[in-house]
């Protein structure tokens, strides 16, 4: 609808006059008063009730065996090891051929890393520093490297 039919209707040259509300700003202006008026009551119970709530208890404290493991006696085999943060890194200095690993190759780098770990020549003497003949290992495959593995 144009002014100039509200005129005609109306008789009114404008029938919203920038001095008065329109229909659309007195139902905002409701709107908001009434979510204010809804909202502030529980707004200010909930800071009453934050002030007038007493602080929380203090966690119990965490039960733990630390001192019963302090209390044990360390040996030669105790964590961290012989050898605690030592890190020996060997290199075959060859990358797999046609997807295959040279075995011997991998071997001897084993052997000259555990040297260097543990200083000893005799291999069976370097590994048993780790393991002995009652013990159970274990060995994780890591299939992620897929056929090469």
């Amino acid at each position: 609808m144009r002014k100039d039919d509200i005129l005609i209707l109306t008789g009114e040259k404008d029938a919203c006059p920038s001095d008065k509300f329109s229909r659309r700003k007195f139902f905002g202006t409701a709107a908001v008063a009434a979510a204010g008026v809804a909202l502030a009551p529980g707004l200010i119970g909930q800071e009453k009730a934050q002030s007038e709530k007493p602080p929380a208890a203090p966690p119990p404290p965490v039960k733990t065996n630390i001192d019963e493991v302090r209390a044990i006696p360390r040996v030669a085999a105790s964590l961290p090891g012989r050898y605690p943060g030592k890190v020996v890194r060997v290199k075959t200095g060859a990358n797999p051929v046609g997807q295959k690993i040279d075995g011997a190759r991998v071997a001897r780098e084993v052997e000259r890393g555990m040297a260097a770990l543990t200083g000893e020549k005799d291999m069976g003497k370097a590994w048993r520093q780790f393991v002995g003949p009652e013990d159970v290992v274990g060995i994780k495959v890591n299939t992620s490297g897929g056929a090469i593995l």
